[in-house]
């Protein structure tokens, strides 16, 4: 038993109609194509923008954790700076009063005397 197709024989009109649409497709197809490699051409660029981008956020966070230590060492530094500074300034007054003594003590026998006649 032989079974019968129930589309219409192909006509020439068809053939034709078919050949005008899988042309349309193929330039479609085409413009769609080069316009995809455009694409991912403008894709690559931003990858590669990207990557640059991404490489000098690292290299300033670098840059700023090894500041952060610089400062974190000049911060000390300035402390015990600071500390010395007031050591020294201690040790002057203790200094300055200890001469202003001896300059007392080498006075007592330079006595002067007015109103004597």
């Amino acid at each position: 038993m032989r079974l019968r197709s129930m589309a219409a024989p192909a006509t020439k009109v068809d053939v034709k109609n078919i050949n005008d649409k899988q042309d349309k497709m193929l330039k479609t197809l085409v413009k769609n194509s080069s316009t995809l490699v455009q694409l991912i051409e403008e894709m690559r660029e931003i990858r590669k923008s990207q990557q640059f981008l991404s490489d000098q956020f690292e290299e300033m966070k670098k840059h700023l954790h090894s500041t952060d230590e610089e400062v974190k060492t000049l911060h000390i530094e300035n402390h015990d700076l600071i500390d010395h500074v007031c050591k020294l300034e201690a040790e002057s007054g203790q200094m300055q009063e200890d001469i202003n003594n001896l300059e007392q003590y080498g006075r007592r026998e330079c006595l002067e005397f007015q109103g004597l006649s």
